[in-house]
């Protein structure tokens, strides 16, 4: 037998050695998923009105490990590498927030443990979340982007959009989220010119410019994050918004 052919034969005998080893083991495929906008406004590249996402693998963590020394978001980080079939920037944070936690899921599993401090006491509770269980409230069908809500103080209608990732940059580097609200609207008494709109804006009634905030940045649409416990120590009730800390890309 010469040297290539028991190289060869080596090479193969490692190889079913590692399938058989491997046999178990789940396949990274593809997920396609249906994210609370039903993608009613963007274009996947496959034509889908779903969004395919895949687990994390070694090297996404890898990455995101890199990432915690440089300016870059971990949590869009993880999108860019994970969605497959858009382009993550034009994602609405609603669907943002649906597809981090799905990939997080399909990724450790379904259950993540966290340690929330009790608003009352102080106290620690340590808490499992079933992530699959998460409601989840779909856009209807055929609603509009930029769409229509009434402002009943004023007496006057306003055209506002939902958010995406690609306003996120701009909308942190304002100084309050009050004076960056005029990138989401995009009328308000009929006027479309943007440097009115912010004006008219910082002079709205508080009752006016919250219907305008809890439209866009509410939860009315989405995956509802908000959990409820009962604290160990004073047995308070309490609801609290989901904690993503910089251990949820990882084993619970």
């Amino acid at each position: 037998m010469n040297e290539q052919v028991k190289s060869e034969k080596i090479r193969d005998e490692e190889e079913k050695a590692i399938n058989d080893i491997l046999e178990f083991l789940p396949t990274e495929t593809a997920l396609d998923v249906t994210v609370p906008s039903k993608c009613q406004y963007y274009q996947t590249t496959n034509g889908a009105d779903t969004i395919s996402i895949r687990p994390m693998t070694f090297d996404d963590e890898k990455a995101l490990i890199t990432s915690k020394n440089s300016d870059l978001d971990p949590v869009n980080l993880i999108l860019s590498r994970c969605v497959e079939n858009i382009d993550y920037s034009s994602l609405l944070q609603i669907d943002k927030l649906f597809l981090i936690l799905k990939i997080r899921e399909i990724s450790f599993g379904e259950d993540y443990s966290v340690v929330i401090t009790c608003p009352g006491c102080g106290g620690d509770n340590p808490l499992t979340i079933n992530l699959s269980e998460l409601p989840i409230k779909y856009i209807p069908d055929f609603t509009e982007d930029p769409h229509e809500i009434e402002l009943k103080v004023i007496k006057k209608t306003a055209k506002v959009r939902f958010p995406r990732i690609a306003d996120e940059k701009a909308m942190s580097l304002a100084d309050s989220a009050k004076s960056a609200l005029w990138r989401l609207v995009e009328e308000i008494g009929g006027n479309t010119n943007k440097k009115i709109i912010a004006k008219v804006i910082k002079k709205l009634p508080l009752r006016d410019l919250h219907t305008i905030t809890n439209d866009v940045f509410g939860d009315k649409y989405g995956i509802q994050t908000k959990v409820k416990f009962i604290c160990e120590d004073c047995k308070t009730h309490n609801i609290i918004d989901l904690p993503l800390g910089e251990n949820f890309f990882s084993v619970s």
